[in-house]
């Protein structure tokens, strides 16, 4: 027999929710009230014999940074705790199995979960028991879980719909008009844009390209005077080369799709989801829609470009994961925002994929969705009714 733990056994049991979402609104005040997370689940203790122990919960934030000047760090970004059986007075529990409901918040303000080029963000979920055997051993258990941020205020609150018009003027091009409209602009989801050229000044060749702008801010742990800021990363979204003629208004109107992760490989998408104001983390991620413009005139070829600030949400904060039931042992729905190869049981993940993730989808599933009302949002409005003649 084990004299450390008299050969008791610990272990998280039933459906373990391997994702929590906290929502913040990026609109809002950072002192505003906002939505923590919740996560609660049953451990099972079994005793060979008699004992006192204390059981409690742990969640720790881990990180793992690559820095831009060629090191690495790894620590604790936070923890937190609950003790779900403190020391006495007790009666003790007798030699076999027992039950333990639990529940712990996690604050809006946790760091995401974050798989990215310049470090990881993960969460360890671990169950302690500690006063067993003769010398008063400690046994535990642990998973990876993981957490999204959903920016909201609320989870009865809408998701925020993208619609961003902008108006610009060069004197090589005439005015211009750019909408971009999104349901939700998501990890693997579709964006609709529309650029309006009304009344060019000459006629010529334009190319257009539409990239997203991923810029990373790094804060080493412990070093709370230093941050890098690396190079912000360019993904191009579409490239298309458009003829325009001088006075005849021109008119681009197109749906494209972010990146996508390659979802049975676990290839997580380049483009990662917007960190939200007000998140205690080493690695906060911002972006931009950024639109060129490249044309030539009298052999010079220049560049304009128009950007937009945007908040990219997670690839699982869809309608149906954030409305419909979470996860169960007899009906899984969610899939998991920690990597599998970085789980305790890869199986354990494996086998708990849906296809509510957007990374999921195809492109056709999501056009035949979202594409007719994307097309809908950005198709000129129609022309007003000639008048009556007068009688």
């Amino acid at each position: 027999m084990n004299l450390l733990s008299s050969g008791a056994t610990l272990r998280f049991s039933g459906g373990l929710e391997p994702s929590i979402f906290v929502y913040r609104d990026p609109a809002a005040a950072l002192d505003s009230p906002s939505q923590d997370g919740l996560i609660n689940g049953e451990v099972e203790l079994v005793l060979k014999r008699a004992a006192e122990p204390v059981l409690s919960i742990h969640f720790t934030v881990e990180a793992k940074l690559k820095l831009p000047d060629g090191t690495t760090q790894e620590g604790v970004v936070d923890e937190r705790s609950v003790v779900i059986r403190s020391e006495g007075p007790h009666d003790a529990l007798q030699p076999g199995l027992h039950r333990f409901l639990w529940s712990l918040i996690i604050p809006s303000s946790t760091a995401p979960s974050e798989n990215a080029s310049y470090g990881d963000i993960r969460h360890r979920l671990e169950v302690r028991a500690s006063g067993l055997g003769s010398f008063g051993g400690t046994i535990r258990d642990y998973r990876y879980v993981g957490v999204a941020q959903v920016p909201s205020a609320g989870k009865s609150a809408p998701l925020p719909r993208l619609d961003s018009r902008l108006q610009a003027y060069t004197p090589d091009l005439g005015p211009i008009a750019l909408t971009f409209v999104a349901e939700v602009l998501i990890v693997a989801g579709l964006l609709a844009y529309r650029i309006d050229l009304p009344a060019p000044t000459a006629s010529q060749t334009i190319e257009t390209t539409l990239v997203i702008e991923q810029a990373y801010t790094i804060k080493p742990l412990g070093r709370s005077d230093q941050v890098f800021e690396p190079t912000p990363a360019q993904h191009v979204l579409e490239t298309r080369s458009v003829s325009i003629v001088a006075g005849e208004e021109a008119c681009i109107q197109r749906v494209v799709r972010l990146p996508a992760g390659r979802f049975r490989q676990y290839d997580w998408a380049p483009v990662r989801a917007s960190t939200l104001p007000g998140t205690n983390t080493p690695l906060a991620i911002a972006h931009k829609l950024v639109l060129n413009i490249t044309h030539e005139l009298d052999g010079e070829r220049k560049v304009f470009n128009i950007a937009v600030p945007v908040t990219i949400m997670h690839c699982l904060c869809t309608s149906a994961s954030l409305e419909l039931p979470g996860y169960s042992e007899l009906a899984p729905t969610h899939a998991p925002l920690e990597p599998p190869h970085q789980a305790k049981h890869s199986s354990y993940w494996r086998h708990r994929i849906s296809y509510r993730c957007t990374c999921a989808l195809t492109d056709a599933e999501l056009m035949e969705s979202d594409g007719p009302k994307l097309m809908a949002a950005i198709a000129p409005a129609p022309a007003a009714p000639p008048p009556k003649a007068s009688a």
